[in-house]
């Protein structure tokens, strides 16, 4: 639930106002889910704009609400404009459970519907 209340605050701003002379990012909220193998591996998701550690729970997360940038508006060099682009609809998670190695990447999502995700982890070295 709390992070459920973040995201919407998060959302309901609309725009992110950067510099003045620099962009603004619009975010929005998506939804996702998070199948593991093995299951009951704690889920982080990190802030668009601020990489706050947000704990989304244990998979399997089903129908789960995540905030990502959706666009921007406004100048940037076009090393800020690449990085973006890689951004734009994704949620940056970190999923770690005892005894396996930490998975940490980029989960697309879909504006329409519930994107779904499936992740094996690796066993940790003995």
């Amino acid at each position: 639930m709390r992070s459920a209340m973040l995201i919407v605050g998060l959302v309901g701003a609309g725009f992110v106002a950067g510099c003045q002379s620099g962009p603004n990012y619009q975010i929005g909220a998506r939804r996702i889910s998070i199948e593991t193998e093995p299951s009951g591996a704690k889920v982080t998701q990190f802030g668009p704009m601020t990489n706050q550690p947000i704990v989304l729970g244990a998979t399997p997360l089903r129908d789960q609400s995540v905030s990502v940038i959706t666009g921007a508006r406004g100048k940037m060099s076009g090393h800020s404009m690449e990085r973006l682009m890689t951004r734009i609809g994704m949620a940056a998670v970190k999923i770690e459970k005892e005894g396996h190695v930490t998975w940490e990447g980029n989960l697309a999502t879909d504006e329409k519907e519930t994107k779904a995700h499936r992740i094996v982890l690796e066993l940790k070295p003995q």
